[in-house]
């Protein structure tokens, strides 16, 4: 009689452009001693990129909600997104990135 409900946490590093994202994702990947030379690009159709550890999303506000909307519509319900520094990442998404998701959920219902 229960619901079962698929989880993703996922590190997210969301900017108002592409390119903005990128170069943010390469600050960080420098100041955790990563090289130029080393960096790992985020993937072009996931955006997805392994620099922080493990798999995370990395892109623009509108490119990031489209990965996202790509795993509600594989069944994946919960997520836990991650962010670095958290309180002002977490301001971050909250401003751009959460509106986006929220008028389309409202938009879908």
């Amino acid at each position: 009689g229960r619901d079962l409900a698929y989880g993703l946490r996922l590190p997210v590093l969301a900017r108002e452009d592409d390119d903005e994202a990128r170069r943010d994702a390469l600050r960080l990947w420098l100041l955790r001693s990563g090289t130029r030379e080393t960096f790992p690009e985020p993937e072009r159709g996931t955006r997805l990129w392994h620099g922080f550890g493990r798999a995370g999303l990395v892109g623009s506000y509108e490119n990031v909600a489209a990965a996202i909307r790509g795993y509600l519509d594989r069944g994946v319900s919960v997520f836990f997104l991650e962010v670095e520094p958290h309180l002002e990442e977490t301001y971050r998404l909250g401003e751009h990135l959460l509106p986006l998701l929220a008028k389309e959920i409202h938009n879908a219902g």
